[in-house]
This record gives structure tokens, C-alpha cells and sequence, in this order.
């Protein structure tokens, strides 16, 4: 990334520009244990789709706890 913004300061204006928000497009922040972190979008989005999964698992234990003392 370092040299990417250092082959920017021969560009025009327009040019920086350009690739800037091309950039920022492809980048969302992520937060985790109180820091922000700049991730592609994809990954971005790998990590949503995980939490939502361990949210949905996570449920389905706790049902499934509750029916097994249920049956005790």
C-alpha cells in the first residue's frame, strides 16, 4: 500500500483522484476489540456472514440445552 501512495504523488490530480475512490469503494472498516481495521470488501463481508453463523449456532445450543434438561 506504501508504494502504491507513493507512485500516487507522480500522478495528476484527477489521476489520485480517480484511483483514490476506486480504492475506497473496495474498503470497509471492521472493528474488532475496539480498533478499526480497513479490510477489502470481501473480506468485510466474510466476516459478517461468519458472525451471523456463530449467532445462528450459538441459538440452536442453547435450545437444544434447554430441551435436553427438559427430558431430565
Amino acid at each position: 500500500m506504501a508504494d502504491l501512495l507513493e507512485h500516487l504523488v507522480d500522478l495528476s490530480l484527477e489521476d489520485q483522484e480517480l484511483i483514490l475512490n476506486g480504492l475506497s469503494k473496495n474498503i470497509v472498516p471492521v472493528e474488532i476489540d475496539e480498533k478499526v481495521f480497513f479490510v477489502q470488501k470481501e473480506v468485510g463481508e466474510l466476516i459478517d456472514n461468519l458472525s451471523r453463523q456463530v449467532v445462528l449456532l450459538t441459538k440452536d445450543n442453547i435450545e437444544w440445552q434447554k430441551k435436553e434438561k427438559l427430558k431430565m
